[in-house]
C-alpha cells in the first residue's frame, strides 16, 4: 500500500527563468533540486525542476515552471498565490537575515522573479 500523504505534497509554481530559477532555490534559499521532469501538457514539452529540504520531506517541495523558453509572459489573476513563505528553526533569524544580506542574496532579491517574495519578507 502506497504511504498516506496528510497536507501538502508539493507547491507549484511559475517563473520566468530557468537558471535564475535554479540559482535562487539552490543557492539563497537553501534548498537542493530533487528532480527534474518535463511537462508534456500543451503544445509544447518543457522542463520542470522539483526542489526540497535536505530530506526531501513531504511539504519542503516546490516544483516551478519556467515559462520564458515558451514566450509566455505572466499576469495577475484572480485567485492566485502571491507569496510563498518558509518556517525556519527557531533561533535561526539572525543567521537567515545575515544570509539573505549577502552578496547572491541582495542580486537574487532585485531580480524580478523575486520580488514579491523580498516585499513578503517580514526581516
Amino acid at each position: 500500500m502506497a504511504a498516506r500523504v496528510n497536507g501538502l505534497h508539493h507547491v507549484t509554481s511559475g517563473v520566468w527563468g530557468a537558471q535564475d530559477d535554479i540559482d535562487f532555490f539552490t543557492k539563497v534559499v537553501g534548498q537542493r533540486m530533487i528532480k527534474q521532469t518535463i511537462l508534456f501538457d500543451g503544445t509544447v514539452s518543457f522542463y520542470h525542476p522539483y526542489y526540497a529540504n535536505a530530506d526531501a520531506e513531504v511539504g519542503s517541495v516546490l516544483t516551478t515552471f519556467p515559462f520564458s523558453r515558451m514566450g509566455i509572459q505572466g499576469r495577475r489573476g484572480s485567485g492566485q498565490i502571491g507569496t510563498t513563505g518558509y518556517s525556519v528553526p527557531h533561533g535561526s533569524v539572525k543567521f537567515w537575515k545575515e544570509h539573505f544580506g549577502r552578496p547572491l542574496g541582495a542580486r537574487a532579491r532585485r531580480r524580478p522573479c523575486c520580488r514579491a517574495w523580498a516585499r513578503g519578507s517580514s526581516w
